[in-house]
């Protein structure tokens, strides 16, 4: 059995928990937006921008994204919104895939706007998938299982003859 010292076993569990415990409220978040009424909004304006890519002054060419503004109506009263980076964690950020949303999105589209109930200008032109709370969540609960094992380990000792 792999026996680490107890602070150091302890530190790895908390780093777990902490982990799952970003995950559970990414999750919260994702659950109450997933449940936000939509409503009917108007493109008002949409461009591509890009970005230099680069990890440790090493340059990889660019990132580009679409940034998108709408207008919608909630109860009677105008509300706008902005999406500067629209799509940005899901694509590769590719001059052509920012080329192909911005026709989707163009100035003039219809789009439909999901909006916070309790407060309206809260908003989003689509609400993303469960996918990064759960893995972080079920990734923090594993690292964290993991560090108790090995403080449970730490604090055993190896078996005597």
């Amino acid at each position: 059995m792999l026996t680490l010292p107890l602070p150091t076993a302890l530190a790895i569990s908390v780093v777990g928990i902490a982990a799952g415990a970003a995950g559970a409220w990414r999750q919260t978040r994702w659950l109450r937006r997933a449940r936000w009424p939509r409503v009917a909004g108007r493109v008002t304006a949409s461009w591509v921008h890009g970005a230099p890519r680069s990890l440790g002054g090493d340059y990889f060419g660019e990132a580009h994204a679409l940034g998108v503004e709408y207008e919608y109506a909630v109860g009677g009263a105008a509300y706008r919104g902005r999406c500067p980076a629209f799509r940005a964690e899901t694509s590769e950020g590719t001059a052509a895939e920012a080329d192909a949303l911005a026709r989707l999105y163009r100035p003039g589209a219809a789009v439909f706007v999901y909006y916070d109930p309790r407060s309206p200008a809260r908003c989003a032109l689509e609400v993303p998938g469960p996918g990064a709370g759960l893995a972080l969540l079920a990734g923090g609960a594993a690292v964290a299982a993991g560090g108790l094992w090995l403080a449970w380990g730490a604090t055993t000792g190896p078996a005597g003859p």
